[in-house]
């Protein structure tokens, strides 16, 4: 197949290249990986050829990098639930969210233990402030009952502009389902 597959790589160069420098790697038996005059040739004349990067794409590229599936499979930890599990996210806070099968084991080491206090300290040193909102916080010119219609998304958007913030984190989802449209 290896002998094949070059010969039509040379084949498709043929026209366009000198018959005696040709003659010096139209067969693969030809070919010596340590004579590299020799692979500068064979680079410069099939580097830009056709056949090898067809070869190369189809037999490692499209493989690789295109899978396709025939259908979509999504999970969380109540499929997951029916066999044993173990895994770590660093803080003990989704515990009351696991299915019932599933409990979370106390942490032996004290480092691990102690880490619920320490992303708490994280958070506590840098925060600047903390903004309670609801829907209607932003008073503008509109009716109170189109203020009551408007997404906490928005008015979490008008309070991040007036703060002047640099970035929003949105831990809660709040940005979920807005329109980027709507948000630019």
């Amino acid at each position: 197949a290896q002998k094949v597959i070059y010969q039509q790589w040379v084949d498709a160069i043929r026209a366009d290249v000198d018959a005696d420098e040709l003659q010096s790697f139209d067969d693969i038996v030809k070919v010596d990986v340590d004579n590299k005059p020799l692979l500068k040739l064979i680079h410069q004349r099939l580097g830009r050829c056709m056949e090898p990067i067809f070869f190369w794409t189809n037999t490692f590229v499209y493989p690789d990098d295109t899978d396709h599936f025939p259908s979509k499979r999504a999970t969380s930890a109540w499929n997951l639930c029916d066999s044993k599990t173990v895994g770590f996210s660093g803080t003990d806070d989704n515990r009351y969210s696991l299915p019932r099968p599933m409990t979370q084991l106390t942490q032996d080491k004290e480092q691990l233990r102690a880490t619920n206090g320490e992303m708490i300290r994280l958070v506590l040193d840098c925060t600047k402030s903390i903004e309670n909102l609801q829907s209607g916080d932003l008073q503008d010119d509109r009716s109170s009952s189109q203020e009551e219609d408007r997404p906490l998304w928005k008015t979490v958007l008008d309070q991040c502009l007036r703060l002047g913030v640099h970035a929003l984190i949105d831990v809660a989802g709040l940005m979920a389902g807005s329109d980027a449209n709507e948000i630019c």
